[in-house]
């Protein structure tokens, strides 16, 4: 029974502090996705820290003993309201990393978190006690292979590799690891995770990196996909294939006699890019490279380098991972239609391989591999999973900043990729290879319910790529989609900060297994409110432009619905303008913190702006006509106008009203008013009837009666001598009643009381 409490009492204080959080900690918008992945935007004034959100508040996530969560990236960034903390924490279950399972936490500079995005896999309970060996599991993985020779076998890879770290005991070998592995297109939950061991496996027959997960326990195949789509320095010259002569940095050592394809970004004088052709190693002895037959190699090196170069002079990064690490790449392989990066998560080498297109030319062009370079980021960073929307992103994620990276090298980019071998996505009009550029539009590969394949594009990643590609292209440039939303655009550089910004601080790696193209909205979004300001141009056009390819609501426009009859009022210019002061107008707007603009009221009254409200205080004698409007804006978007019409008209006997009430100012109104000769009200004050007598039966007449704010609240025809009007229904306060004849206009006022 005790046991029975204890889990109601934690599952009611998860389910209070869920709706604490979402309520009370002030304006914090919760999302959690039919895929488990948590949004939350808090207040940093709240002072919500880091170690609230995975210590007093555990139990939201359903993380239970045997999981923590542990801080594997710390960086900091720039932004408009001063520095920013960004920390990634993934989570291990009794000691083991959980795959996919991690937090991208965005904290201001006293730790104050303002956004965290993210997944964990919740009430794990799976055995981890007595795994097989490392050998006997690679030995299951190698037998479930289709390949026929692998890398560590062939002598060519292996002493390239070992010549190239330096380590004549370095092997492509694969190095197992133990790790709560994510069977792929699997859920958030317990039933989509296993203790396994994780290979990569690189083979030669055919060229592939395979990654097998054997289940620790039983030795079972749990599931395997290929991966493969993924000294001192001195400055040579190539001849390259598709930009002529560059300038590019290659290494040699104080013994050597030749200039090798290596070159000095990995820090402190190591190798950061090492560029082999069809497995060799080549070697110049003037360091001006223009043999035609080395020109795959030369040329990718050179391209590479440029891609490194990009983003270190623009974002301060080091490589790949931030912290330059080694790339091997291997060009010139014939019969292998492509340019591909892969990760080999058993050594944890990162390798770009460069082929060659059915057309006879090679991939080794600067949009390409600096393409296949961002490929390398975002495995380091948002780990974008290979598959369906996240794949998609992934892919678009690359050709972005292969634009950019020509922009910087060249001085000028186009909106295609691959343009130089065979050209296959242009952003600016997708539909020319049919790529949609709405999402869900023509051309859209549906990915509910598929499976996963090569046979399939890993369900459309290089066509549904570009939604977001169209989407960078209306940002950049402007314009109108193709489904008539306009997007007025900011400009490449500050579009590119966003994107980066996305890529590698926003989007969690957790996200990598689910993530959509409403995260990457969100994520772009946090982005530029971080950069530019929540109601800057580039926040606005990064909503605007992802409403135009079909994602998400465009930036809300106020709409104003006035508190007051927007019909003419009008006023007797010969009574007693006070009697009809104050009058007050005031607007209600859907967006809170909307700016209010009132116009059209005279210099010559008094009056009071306070925000959605204007009191008219004083006409000073000036019966000026006046059309006053009111209008709103909130993050430069405008809102409808309210237009309020005040109008005065001559009534010769209302001056009578104005000298009685001046002469009896503290006195109650008349029993009997006399309006004119043979018109007369009474009682007045009144509180259920007024009568009105008529002198003479031809002397008929309609009337029409205002309440103090100009509102009509009755109107008719006096057709009798005697004639009475029901007032009980009347609110107590000043009325006003018009009369119009055939060839005149007077004006009353009457009181109602209770």
């Amino acid at each position: 029974m005790k046991k029975v409490f204890t889990s109601l009492f934690v599952l009611f204080y998860s389910f209070f502090v869920l709706h604490a959080m979402a309520q009370n900690l002030g304006n914090l918008d919760e999302i959690k996705n039919e895929d488990g992945m948590y949004d939350m935007s808090i207040r940093p004034d709240l002072n919500f820290t880091i170690q609230d959100l995975f210590t007093t508040h555990k139990n939201l996530f359903e993380l239970n003993q045997d999981d923590t969560m542990k801080q594997s990236f710390y960086e900091t960034s720039e932004a408009l309201t001063g520095t920013k903390r960004h920390y990634r924490f993934k989570q291990f279950y009794k000691g083991y990393e959980v795959e996919n399972a991690d937090f991208a936490i965005q904290a201001d500079d006293h730790d104050n978190v303002e956004h965290f995005m993210g997944s964990v896999v919740p009430n794990l309970n799976l055995d981890v006690s007595d795994p097989i060996t490392e050998n006997a599991a690679l030995n299951i993985a190698i037998s479930n292979s289709t390949a026929t020779l692998f890398a560590w076998m062939d002598s060519t890879y292996m002493n390239s590799l070992k010549e190239s770290r330096e380590d004549s005991l370095a092997t492509y070998l694969p190095k197992g690891k133990l790790l709560i592995g994510r069977i792929r297109d699997g859920g958030f939950t317990e039933s989509s995770y296993r203790f396994v061991w994780s290979f990569t496996i690189f083979s030669i027959e055919p060229y592939m990196h395979e990654t097998f997960y054997i289940d620790a326990i039983t030795g079972q195949l749990v599931d395997k996909f290929d991966n493969s789509n993924y000294r001192h320095c001195n400055t040579g010259t190539v001849q390259t294939l598709y930009n002529g002569s560059r300038n590019f940095q290659t290494q040699t050592c104080t013994f050597c006699k030749n200039w090798q394809l290596q070159d000095c970004r990995g820090g402190s004088g190591k190798t950061g890019i090492e560029t082999y052709l069809r497995g060799n190693n080549l070697k110049d002895n003037d360091n001006n490279w223009s043999a035609t037959n080395e020109q795959p190699a030369t040329s990718a090196h050179w391209a590479l380098g440029e891609s490194w170069d990009y983003f270190s002079s623009t974002f301060g990064r080091n490589g790949i991972n931030n912290q330059n690490k080694y790339i091997f790449v291997n060009a010139g392989q014939t019969g292998y239609n492509n340019a591909a990066y892969s990760h080999d998560q058993s050594s944890g080498d990162d390798k770009i391989d460069v082929g060659q297109s059915t057309n006879g030319r090679w991939w080794s062009t600067l949009d390409v591999l600096g393409h296949e370079f961002t490929h390398g980021i975002t495995n380091y960073t948002s780990n974008l999973i290979y598959e369906k929307e996240s794949g998609a992103l992934n892919e678009s994620f690359s050709d972005i900043f292969a634009t950019a990276i020509e922009l910087r090298t060249l001085g000028y980019f186009n909106w295609t990729i691959g343009e130089d071998v065979k050209t296959g996505r242009d952003f600016s009009n997708p539909h020319i290879y049919n790529q949609p550029d709405v999402y869900g539009g023509q051309y859209w590969v549906n990915t509910t319910g598929c499976v996963p394949a090569s046979s399939n594009d890993n369900c459309g990643v290089h066509t549904n790529s570009g939604v977001q590609n169209k989407w960078f292209n209306l940002l950049v440039s402007g314009g109108t989609s193709s489904i008539g939303r306009s997007v007025t655009g900011i400009g490449f550089y500050d579009a590119i900060k966003i994107v980066y910004d996305n890529l590698t601080l926003q989007l969690p790696s957790s996200s990598g297994a689910t993530s959509t193209y409403s995260n990457a909205r969100a994520g772009s979004i946090s982005a530029a409110v971080k950069l530019f300001g929540n109601c800057s141009p580039q926040a606005i056009a990064v909503q605007d432009a992802w409403y135009a390819v079909g994602v998400g609501s465009p930036a809300p426009a106020p709409v104003l619905t006035p508190n007051y009859s927007t019909a003419t009022t009008w006023l007797c210019v010969d009574g007693v303008m006070a009697n009809y002061l104050p009058i007050t107008l005031t607007v209600n707007s859907n967006i809170a913190g909307s700016q209010f603009t009132w116009n059209g009221v005279p210099s010559s009254w008094s009056k009071t702006i306070n925000g959605n409200s204007l009191t008219i205080t004083n006409f000073n004698n000036i019966a000026t006509q006046a059309t006053i409007t009111v209008s709103a804006s909130n993050c430069l978007k405008s809102s409808n106008i309210i237009q309020k019409q005040i109008k005065w008209y001559t009534c010769n006997t209302a001056n009578r009203i104005a000298s009685h009430s001046s002469s009896n100012s503290n006195q109650s109104e008349p029993e009997a008013l006399e309006i004119t000769d043979g018109i007369s009200i009474y009682p007045n004050p009144a509180t259920n009837v007024i009568y009105i007598d008529i002198a003479n039966e031809d002397f008929k007449m309609d009337f029409t009666i205002y309440n103090s704010l100009g509102q009509q609240v009755e109107k008719g025809t006096l057709k009798n001598l005697n004639n009475s009007i029901d007032v009980s229904r009347f609110a107590k306060g000043s009325y006003f009643i018009n009369f119009i004849g055939a060839d005149f206009r007077k004006t009353a006022k009457f009181i109602v009381e209770d």
